[in-house]
């Protein structure tokens, strides 16, 4: 109810947060709820007595679900090459940033060849791939990371790749980094997860990864990953975060059996599996399996300016997972090779957060 104005002021407009702030205003009645996962709150920080003055209840905020503040990445120290459990890679992520945000129980663990991870701002330059929250993101590669971020023709020319015949990036790192079992809790076999029933066992609830990881002998070449583990809030109901999925394999070694996949696993008394799927098309991050998923491919703008021009990419896509509050998760983030180490592949990953609206997964 209306309840009073100022002549000198007659503005009714809303304003979202500053990039400081980790609260968020919003008066879209088309606003996709399924998709928000910032807190819906006022924003008081420039409230005065003048001005228009509106009889409206205050919305409570969900503290769970609170974006993390935008700046948390900017502590990152860009001299610090310590490729160790560094808190930059955290706090790109999104992970134990001040304000909202997942906080994890210990610290992130990190497992793969040194190099194969790295922190960084937007790939490419027609702003397809510009971190999702915040100025940095993650990105997990099967080579090293730091040669993703060349120019095309600065790989040619620093690494070996072109000279022996492979796509560009290739890295294949030695054999003690390729594994015949994925790594404890990870499990790639097929799990039947009906809809509201307790978890039978171990597995993998998608049932994506045992049909699409080949070879003979089978082993995740190259094998990377990122992992924490967390208590979930109170309000919270789901884990989501932002991911895109790169792949030198495609086109030029497809479909051949290289099938590299990208993975992000999650171990939660309500889900037990890899969530890593396209959202639309229901398919998971593997090289062939997405070739017709992939939103850039060939000669793209999106792609031409680093190291995967002229191969292959999906868009960011948001990526969620249901939890049970109160209980202990752990997420893991993972790429390997699949079929040799040649031709690499790469996770690209941020705004982590706590969802306060269930998602739904397939179980089957």
């Amino acid at each position: 109810m209306f309840v009073g104005t100022d002549d000198e002021d007659t503005s009714t407009g809303t304003h979202v947060a500053s990039e400081t702030s980790d609260a968020q205003v919003t008066t879209s009645a088309s606003m996709d709820a399924a998709s928000s996962v910032g807190a819906i709150t006022e924003d008081t920080s420039a409230e005065s007595t003048d001005g228009l003055r509106f009889d409206l209840p205050s919305v409570e905020v969900n503290s769970a679900c609170l974006m993390p503040a935008l700046d948390c990445d900017a502590y990152i120290n860009d001299d610090d090459q310590d490729l160790g459990l560094s808190l930059d890679l955290e706090h790109a992520l999104g992970l134990n940033c001040e304000g909202g945000g997942v906080k994890s129980s210990g610290s992130l663990e990190l497992a793969g060849a040194p190099g194969s991870w790295q922190v960084v701002g937007e790939l490419g330059d027609d702003g397809s791939f510009a971190p999702r929250h915040g100025t940095r993101a993650v990105l997990l590669s099967t080579g090293v990371a730091a040669h993703i971020l060349l120019a095309p023709q600065e790989v040619v020319a620093k690494t070996e790749c072109s000279q022996i015949g492979l796509p560009c990036p290739s890295t294949d790192f030695p054999e003690a980094y390729d594994l015949d079992e994925l790594p404890p809790p990870l499990e790639a076999q097929a799990l039947d997860c009906p809809p509201g029933q307790p978890l039978p066992g171990p597995g993998d609830c998608s049932q994506t990864i045992d049909s699409q990881w080949g070879g003979e002998p089978r082993l995740a070449h190259d094998y990377t990953e990122l992992r924490f583990v967390a208590e979930v809030p109170a309000d919270a109901a789901g884990i989501t975060l932002h991911a895109a999925f790169f792949t030198a394999e495609y086109p030029p070694r497809f479909p051949t059996g290289y099938n590299d996949l990208g993975l992000l696993w999650l171990e939660s008394e309500q889900w037990t599996g890899n969530f890593a799927v396209h959202p639309t098309l229901q398919l998971p991050l593997a090289a062939e399996v997405l070739k017709d998923g992939f939103d850039h491919t060939g000669v793209d703008p999106a792609l031409a300016s680093f190291a995967f021009a002229e191969h292959a990419a999906t868009d960011w896509m948001q990526l969620r997972a249901p939890v049970l509050p109160g209980e202990t998760i752990t997420l893991v983030a993972a790429v390997f090779d699949v079929g040799d180490g040649q031709g690499d592949s790469a996770l690209l990953l941020d705004d982590l957060r706590w969802d306060c609206i269930a998602p739904t997964l397939g179980h089957r």
